[in-house]
């Protein structure tokens, strides 16, 4: 059994998916089998409308980047254990937030997230969901209905997002239990989405056409020196990679994600010996 971790350099738009999908791709083709994992992420609903349709379609809160990388595996692993904490944000109207552009672009757990999934339980913040323009807040009323939330408020969502850290950190296990390869992605930049997303092989770190292979435990090691291991997300990979050799170097074109995997199997099985 092996794991990849897939993390991005840049805060947003470094890749991270687009890479995960070659390599998912690649591993099926050689016969592999592939678990897929994305223990947090976010979604906006306004950007990536599809998916909260989606997520009304399946009475299911389920983020674009989770419903792509199980597709692309063809996994038969329940999305709630491949992606145990999910958020929809959405922009508040910004009149209603007195016109400032920081409440309305930034991800906020305050002001933006209408609807966190916790496993297979859903919450919804209906101060944030006030906030939205009418048609936004119509917009999101199927999805409410669909999922049927427990009510929260918003200072709960950190919190509930904490704890539902330590559940990925169990359901990330049992999918690396069941698989020959696991592939993890993180979340925007963060050095790691979950405590166990350190205990992968290698780690890629990704940028818009640069990839890097990076050893797993010296790159737990790196963390574990600038912060507390159970916590690894506080930590942003600009901060990690530069005290880490690359195994590797890849530079690609857009889209154009190949060969990728090859290393990465000859770097694992130099590993074993």
């Amino acid at each position: 059994m092996a794991s990849l971790l897939i993390v991005g350099i840049l805060p947003y738009d470094s890749g991270k998916t687009t890479l995960a999908l070659s390599l998912i791709r690649e591993a099926l083709e050689h016969g592999i089998d592939v678990g897929v994992a994305k223990p947090v992420s976010g979604f906006n609903g306004w950007y990536q409308y599809e998916y909260l349709l989606k997520s009304v379609e399946f009475g299911f809160l389920i983020g674009e980047d989770s419903y792509k990388l199980h597709m692309m595996a063809k996994s038969s692993d329940p999305i709630y254990l491949e992606s145990p904490v999910t958020a929809l944000l959405l922009p508040p109207d910004p009149e209603r937030v007195g016109w400032k552009s920081s409440s309305y672009t930034a991800i906020s757990y305050h002001t933006n997230v209408v609807l966190l999934r916790i496993l297979e339980d859903h919450f919804h913040v209906p101060d944030n969901i006030k906030r939205l323009t009418q048609p936004m807040q119509e917009v999101i009323a199927p999805l409410i209905e669909a999922t049927k939330p427990l009510e929260i408020k918003a200072e709960d969502v950190q919190y509930l997002i904490m704890e539902g850290r330590e559940e990925a950190d169990r359901t990330l296990e049992i999918i690396k239990d069941h698989h020959e390869l696991t592939i993890i992605e993180s979340y925007n930049n963060l050095a790691a989405p979950c405590a166990s997303a350190l205990n992968s092989d290698l780690v890629i770190a990704v940028a818009p056409g640069k990839a890097v292979i990076l050893d797993g435990e010296r790159y737990k090691k790196a963390i574990h020196a600038l912060s507390n291991l159970r916590e690894p997300w506080r930590v942003v990979t600009e901060d990690v990679v530069p005290l880490l050799k690359p195994l590797k170097k890849f530079e690609f074109k857009p889209g154009e994600v190949s060969g990728l995997l090859n290393s990465v199997l000859e770097i694992l099985e130099a590993k074993t010996f």
